[in-house]
């Protein structure tokens, strides 16, 4: 679950060009993760920035996990 996220434009990126999404991990503790990322133009020129803080849940099966997988 997401619990709060940012998101800066620094360009004008270009839906019809490719664009590289690169997502880092700050902090992961406590149940919380921290992560960064940066979007760049193929020129290699920075066009946004975004942070997200996320709760982090254990034992919460995804949807369409095997049973095999599910445990006990």
């Amino acid at each position: 679950a997401s619990l709060d996220h940012a998101l800066w434009f620094h360009g004008v990126p270009r839906a019809d060009r490719w664009v590289l999404w690169y997502n880092t991990p700050l902090k992961i503790g406590g149940r919380r993760g921290l992560y960064m990322a940066s979007a760049h133009d193929e020129d290699g020129v920075l066009v946004a920035m975004m942070t997200q803080e996320m709760l982090l849940r254990d034992g919460v099966p995804m949807p369409n996990t095997p049973a095999s997988q599910l445990g006990s």
